[in-house]
């Protein structure tokens, strides 16, 4: 799980300028069962960005 969420912050480092990515909670959220998916919500904007809903063993 944890190779999970570091590979998520990294992309999301690419993806998201730096400021914002390093100001950002992150978090996991259940999504059905035993399904989760990463999510970081950027107060400076009220945007929450999640990604896929997968299965997490």
């Amino acid at each position: 799980m944890r190779k999970i969420g570091s590979l998520a912050d990294r992309l999301l480092g690419v993806m998201v300028p730096k400021g914002r990515a390093e100001a950002a909670s992150c978090w996991y959220e259940q999504c059905g069962g035993r399904h989760s998916r990463y999510c970081c919500y950027y107060p400076d904007s009220n945007v929450v960005i999640c990604d896929a809903c997968l299965y997490r063993p």
